[in-house]
């Protein structure tokens, strides 16, 4: 049984997220780099493919018309500036969604 019902938010470990299009992200990822080895995971475009597939479900996409429509998407959404990166210090990952 716990003994105390006190509960310190200090003591937790929360996930960080910063927009693709901030300006401070190459400042925010070497401060990360900086406390230890940080994998970066970004499958934007697989993301991005699932999405366009989910939007059109009643539609099969070859390979080739799948990219067509992930390049249009990223003309029309700049692909450097979007989303979210997470950063999960217990895990040491950061992962664009």
């Amino acid at each position: 049984m716990l003994k105390t019902t006190k509960f310190d938010l200090e003591d937790q470990m929360l996930p960080e997220i910063i927009s693709a299009d901030d300006p401070n992200f190459e400042e925010k990822l070497t401060g990360w780099r900086s406390k230890a080895p940080v994998a970066v995971v970004d499958q934007i475009e697989l993301q991005i493919a699932e999405l366009i597939k989910a939007k059109n479900a009643s539609k099969t996409f070859s390979k080739k018309e799948l990219e067509k429509e992930v390049e249009a998407f990223f003309r029309k959404y700049p692909r450097e500036t979007y989303g979210n990166w997470v950063y999960y210090p217990w895990k040491h990952v950061v992962v664009r969604l």
